[in-house]
């Protein structure tokens, strides 16, 4: 909505995907290992260590989470996008899940369900960063936006 103020734009955390980038580290190490055993190891691990840390920024960057005054927007997809906007006044539950690894790092996974839907979470954010920070954010927009007189009222 134009005018708007965007209060919090986040991505899931690079820690989400930490299996990519040590997936990336083990064909570094492989190539300067291999370094002496032949001419082909070391160009060919490079490329191949690339391919996680592609793969990880890629499905980084086609979710994103951004909170406004009034609505939560989720945007997901990189060639083709689905873009889902809940209003705040919608918000029914929240949910935010950190498993023992997901705590040390700081993030975590949020889950929405909004008024209209089942009794299943209908939104889910994986990896974010300080995750309950966000879902407090979420659950304050929506008391304000419970409280506020409605337009032309």
């Amino acid at each position: 909505m134009e005018g708007e103020q965007l209060l919090l734009e986040v991505r899931p955390s690079r820690l989400n995907y930490f299996g990519h980038y040590a997936l990336a580290i083990v064909f570094v190490v492989i190539s300067v290992a291999g370094h002496r055993q032949h001419h082909l190891v070391t160009p060919i691990s490079l490329l191949l260590a690339l391919i996680p840390i592609v793969m990880a920024e890629l499905r980084r960057s086609e979710q994103r989470l951004q909170v406004f005054h009034e609505r939560v927007v989720l945007e997901r997809g990189l060639l083709s996008r689905s873009v889902k906007e809940i209003f705040s006044a919608d918000v029914r539950g929240m949910d935010m899940t950190q498993t023992l690894g997901q705590r040390l790092f700081g993030i975590g996974d949020i889950k929405i369900q909004t008024s209209g839907g089942s009794a299943e979470y209908e939104e889910v954010m994986n990896g974010v960063p300080s995750p309950q920070s966000i879902v407090d954010l979420i659950t304050q927009q929506k008391r304000l936006t419970s409280q506020s007189p409605e337009p032309g009222a």
